[in-house]
């Protein structure tokens, strides 16, 4: 553990000590939190290729890594019986990732107000969870996800996805009394995004903006026992972030939809999402479709003890006169005990295969990349974690 390592844990003690207060009696305050304290290692092809964004965004070295680490502090207030205001704040390490390059050591997560008028009914203004797909709201809790991480071809590693909006929401069920439920959320706003630009040596990560962020999720509850279906899209502009894929002052239209499936039982359960994403034509990019999903399956093998393996997939195709396409395929098992619910030990093995490399040179001025195709790769890495939460 390193300086920065010992100051992201006493920022975070710090911010405990500065309220000088302790969790309250329900219908006032509560202080909620988690941590995840992990040891990571890789094996990816070295050399001349260009790493992958995947390798990047992970930012696991081959000679392994303990600078891999997330926690939170949540603080909830309960103004009234339909109104509360939350805040919460967190600290992560993500390694050699790029992305620690725009990271501050301690960041403000959510910052909102809710007001429920009844109990299907709810509208949030701040900083906001975005409801996207199965593990968005959750993506850092490491005692409620299977793996380390949410699944990398969907929710990314802070990049085209984001946890939170800057904005309003406003959320409703429906047929709540009968076997069949709706509910329908619905969102405006902007918030950041971390673009990283893996032809730089070494590669660096940039912030941009999505702004006039338009989105909605629908989640279906079946009367088949566990089982419920989604459907979530969001419309967006990109602007500022890296040079490689817009102009100075250039705006970049990107939307993308989810699709998921979640069937949830005592024993097992069964998770799949398939997104599609799109980015828009600029003057330096020529615009590109990214076709992503997975399959997660998990067998709860005693109290304790669970088993989950996954399997999952990206494709691009740019939008070029030539014949690009940019393929990968993710394999993972980890095996997770449970202590007690909120203390949870995970190891977990992931296989990456790159089916086609491809070195991309983005010319300013060029609509389309200068490209030139080089061995497909494969590597594989491994993560143990401890997570807790409170």
């Amino acid at each position: 553990m390193n300086l920065r390592d010992v100051r992201r844990m006493l920022a975070l003690a710090a911010l405990c000590l500065a309220t000088g207060i302790a969790p309250a009696e329900a219908g006032e305050l509560s202080i909620h939190g988690f941590f995840t304290q992990a040891w990571a290692r890789a094996n990816f092809v070295d050399g001349t290729t260009t790493p992958t964004s995947r390798e990047v965004a992970l930012g696991i070295p081959e000679d392994g890594t303990t600078d891999y680490r997330i926690g939170a502090l949540q603080f909830a207030y309960e103004m009234s019986e339909k109104s509360r205001m939350i805040v919460q704040l967190s600290t992560r390490a993500v390694g050699s990732s790029p992305v620690e390059q725009v990271e501050d050591e301690v960041e403000l997560d959510w910052a909102f107000y809710e007001y429920r008028p009844n109990n299907t009914t709810r509208f949030r203004i701040g900083r906001i969870q975005i409801p996207f797909g199965i593990y968005n709201e959750i993506r850092d809790v490491g005692t409620l996800l299977p793996f380390y991480r949410p699944p990398y071809e969907v929710y990314g590693a802070g990049t085209y996805t984001s946890e939170t909006v800057d904005g309003v929401l406003a959320a409703h069920e429906l047929f709540t009394g009968s076997d069949w439920s709706l509910e329908i959320a619905g969102y405006y706003g902007e918030h950041e995004v971390i673009e990283t630009r893996v032809f730089e040596r070494p590669p660096t990560a940039v912030l941009g903006t999505a702004s006039d962020v338009f989105g909605a999720q629908l989640w279906l509850e079946t009367p088949v026992e566990g089982l419920r279906f989604g459907l979530a899209g969001t419309v967006f502009a990109l602007n500022d972030g890296s040079p490689d894929l817009r102009g100075a002052g250039e705006e970049q239209d990107a939307d993308q939809w989810l699709g998921s499936l979640d069937l949830d039982r005592e024993r097992w359960f069964v998770r799949a999402e398939f997104k599609l994403f799109h980015y828009g034509m600029t003057s330096v990019f020529p615009g590109a479709d990214i076709d992503s999903g997975y399959v997660q399956l998990g067998w709860r093998a005693t109290e304790k003890l669970q088993i989950v393996g996954r399997a999952g997939w990206s494709e691009t195709r740019f939008d070029s006169d030539l014949d690009i396409d940019y393929d990968e395929r993710a394999y993972g098992l980890a095996v997770n005990y449970s202590f007690h619910p909120t203390v949870v030990l995970k190891a977990e093995h992931h296989f990456d295969i790159e089916l086609e490399s491809l070195e991309l040179a983005f010319v300013p001025g060029m609509p389309t990349p200068v490209i030139t195709r080089v061995t497909g790769t494969d590597g594989d890495y491994s993560i143990v974690s401890l997570s807790v939460s409170f």
